[in-house]
């Protein structure tokens, strides 16, 4: 078993209104007038998210598979690599032993 930190990106199966929480301030130049814009909120259409996971080498997809049930992984956007020893807590189980909370995008840029 060997453990790794993965970096999972998430596309939503539907778009989701996310609370953006307010910046101390902004300064808005130009705005199209056909676009709904609410300052406080952002349209996500995906994620990502930092995964620990106690695992085979060639079990990693399953287990990444089996945990992420809001959307389809991106395997494109989506990594892992061998976390050190140093870097595992003793209470570490098999599968899923940390993730890291969601970093939503509202686009591809």
């Amino acid at each position: 078993m060997q453990d790794y930190m993965a970096v999972v990106c998430v596309v939503l199966a539907e778009p989701v209104v996310i609370a953006v929480p307010q910046r101390p301030s902004l300064i808005l130049t130009e705005v199209s007038p056909s676009a709904a814009y609410d300052a406080g909120e952002m349209r996500a259409i995906g994620y990502h998210r930092n995964i620990a996971i106690r695992a085979e080498p060639d079990h990693v997809k399953h287990v990444l598979m089996s945990y992420i049930d809001d959307g389809d992984i991106h395997w494109g956007q989506t990594g892992w690599h061998e976390m050190a020893q140093h870097d595992i807590p003793e209470h570490a189980a098999e599968g899923v032993w940390f993730a890291g909370s969601r970093s939503y995008f509202s686009d591809w840029s």
